[in-house]
């Protein structure tokens, strides 16, 4: 490691180097704490404007080059939480930065919406610029919570991108994939006179919005088991909360007097390992029993019901252990050690006073046999918890359904369609032009005429993608629709195979995609009977099925239909 951020300090403009390795590496942070940026608990930095950043000294950045040339190998890792999955698109907003300017560098790990971009100049490609690997935007490797991600360069592999301890550049649609720039070249090109920053560019044409919890450069490339290891470790400042359950349990073993004294103490316990996950959470891990005493000798103690309580009563939410049921068994207690591991999950419980004040307790349904009969909580009784409100609620009711917002919606049409957006420019150049037009929240209130144009423009894009090319056609559709002739000819006449062909398609690619059924979800019948059957026989004003309608629009009558709006010249004519 040659240079090292835990960014302990809490306050103030600077980020401190604490590798220890040659001159300190700190970083200048730039813009109003507070505003542009701000500390976070539990060790962290949140970049909050496009007027902040975090930034070297050009002469101080120099360590960087110097120590990853003599090796000819890189790492760059993270712990990052980005504060949404649309920033970056196609110009990758800047996470971690060794650069000269928008157009110029020697590394980035930056986001481009779904997708960890990492961007590197070699002699290879000898680019001011670099070379730009994404992750698959399929994939959505990136997204709004808390990652670990590595980026790592070698001249015997090229360039790889972890997330999670898993390498995403090899996996899902990136399978079988390696670098693009292979062999990889060196670092030779790499300029001596740019500068290392964080959360934006050097000319802040670029900036990301998000958390930093911790961030490493290494001067070599990580093995995947380092990767894995770094991974499984976690970040930020962490404490091991140990309550004591000897009292609970009919053991001699569970107490000890110590040497000289008189006194039993407590040997058996359950912890926690905990850290502060944000300004507003904790987050509890690994609950492990353990008892000090090397005497002690498990016998089936019932454990069952679990739950966190703080300052005096327990939170309704983050209860993940209520369900939990084990026994301390000789089969999973590790004798060596003391300790038998709880449950593998981990929970979130929400701060109350704050990281000095607040107090934790456990409760148990069930522990060695003494129980606690919990009655069920009802809004209204004694035993109501305190979030439970019983007075009527006033204001607009919130819809029990929601919208899928702008990148959603990109990314559900390429699912369906199987058209990636980044390989086709008619289609990201549409998404382009209407994004500002596609929904940005959740609330399905909030649905306007607008969005429903946008959408529509965006699904005959896509449509025109898929139709226009061969391969991802006859994937979608089946082989054997006849795509040159005309409409009579390729769709024939009535209840036809081939418009089943393209009915069955339609339903199973969109309506039915991933073969889950819904309970209020047309069925294939009802969407056939819309799209080319009698959707409604009792009705004699029904204006008929949508390809009935279609096709009329397009049969010239010298009387009703002069000029008719379409040309039925081809079932699909090339773009």
């Amino acid at each position: 490691t040659i240079a090292l951020y835990e960014f302990k300090a809490g306050s103030g403009a600077l980020i401190q180097d604490t590798s220890g390795v040659g001159v300190p590496l700190d970083l200048k942070l730039f813009g109003n704490e507070g505003t542009d940026y701000r500390w976070v608990g539990g060790w962290g930095i949140e970049f909050l404007d496009s007027s902040a950043k975090a930034q070297a000294t050009t002469q101080d950045s120099r360590k960087l080059l110097t120590q990853i040339l003599g090796s000819g190998a890189y790492s760059i890792e993270a712990w990052v939480v980005p504060a949404n999955v649309s920033q970056g698109d196609n110009n990758p907003a800047r996470i971690i930065n060794y650069s000269g300017g928008a157009n110029e560098r020697n590394f980035t790990l930056g986001q481009a919406e779904y997708r960890y971009a990492f961007m590197n100049r070699s002699t290879t490609e000898d680019s001011p610029n670099g070379n730009t690997l994404l992750t698959d935007d399929m994939d959505e490797d990136l997204q709004s919570t808390q990652q670990h991600v590595a980026v790592t360069f070698s001249r015997a592999e090229g360039r790889k991108i972890y997330v999670n301890g898993v390498d995403v550049s090899t996996i899902g649609n990136d399978e079988g994939s390696v670098d693009p720039l292979f062999p990889a070249g060196d670092l030779a090109s790499w300029d001596p006179t740019y500068a290392f920053s964080m959360g934006n560019e050097a000319d802040f044409s670029e900036p990301w919005k998000g958390r930093l919890r911790l961030v490493a450069i290494h001067n070599r490339a990580m093995t995947p088991e380092q990767v894995q290891q770094n991974f499984e470790a976690g970040v930020g400042q962490k404490f091991f909360l140990m309550f004591s359950v000897s009292g609970l349990m009919d053991d001699p073993n569970c107490f000890r007097v110590p040497e000289g004294g008189t006194n039993p103490v407590d040997q058996c316990f359950v912890y926690f390992v905990t850290s502060q996950f944000d300004d507003y959470s904790y987050l509890f891990s690994q609950p492990t029993f353990v008892s000090l005493n090397p005497d002690f000798t498990p016998s089936d103690t019932v454990i069952k019901g679990m739950r966190i309580g703080l300052n005096g009563k327990e939170p309704v939410g983050g209860q993940a252990y209520i369900n939990l049921d084990t026994t301390i068994n000789g089969t999973d207690f590790d004798s060596t050690t003391g300790q038998q591991v709880l449950s593998a999950i981990g929970t979130i419980i929400a701060v109350e006073k704050g990281s000095g004040s607040d107090e934790f307790f456990l409760t148990f349904e069930d522990f060695d046999g003494k129980q606690y009969s919990r009655t069920p909580a009802i809004c209204g009784s004694a035993n109501s918890p305190p979030s439970c409100n019983i007075a009527p609620v006033f204001g607009t009711p919130v819809p029990d359904v929601g919208l899928r917002t702008f990148e959603e919606v990109l990314h559900s049409m390429s699912a369906m369609t199987g058209v990636d957006p980044y390989q086709f420019p008619g289609v990201l150049g549409t998404y382009t032009d209407i994004k500002q037009q596609l929904p940005s929240a959740e609330n399905a209130s909030g649905f306007l005429s607008a969005h429903e144009m946008a959408v529509a423009q965006l699904a005959i894009s896509y449509c025109d993608a898929l139709v226009d090319d061969i391969t991802l056609r006859d994937d979608f559709f089946g082989v054997g629709f006849a795509f040159g002739s005309d409409v009579a000819t390729a769709f024939g006449a009535g209840d036809s195979p081939a418009k089943n062909q393209i009915v069955n398609a339609l339903y199973d690619n969109m309506a039915g995609i991933g073969g889950t059924s819904l309970s209020n979800m047309p069925s294939r019948e009802e969407i056939k009977a819309e799209l080319i059957g009698n959707p409604d026989p009792a009705d004699l004003d029904h204006p008929g099925n949508l390809f009935d309608r279609l096709s009329n629009a397009c049969v010239f009558d010298a009387v009703t239909n002069p000029t008719p709006a379409c040309t039925n010249n081809a079932a699909r004519t090339p773009s």
